[in-house]
């Protein structure tokens, strides 16, 4: 099974590396990470993402 990792980040590809995952991909999703959840964002920012999310790998 193939794990989707939906960062780009290199510390979250290394620490997957170091627990033995070795089968995951990387996909970059158009989310504005310094948008926070806590700034009253809520559930309808959370589904958008949801939805990049899947557009995303269904693109692939």
């Amino acid at each position: 099974m193939t794990i989707v990792l939906a960062s780009q980040s290199p510390r979250r590809q290394e620490l997957l590396q170091r627990i033995g995952v070795e089968d995951f991909k990387t996909l970059s999703l158009d989310i504005d990470p310094r948008r926070s959840l806590s700034r009253g964002h809520g559930a309808l920012h959370r589904k958008e993402e949801v939805r990049r999310g899947r557009r995303a790998l269904r693109a692939q």
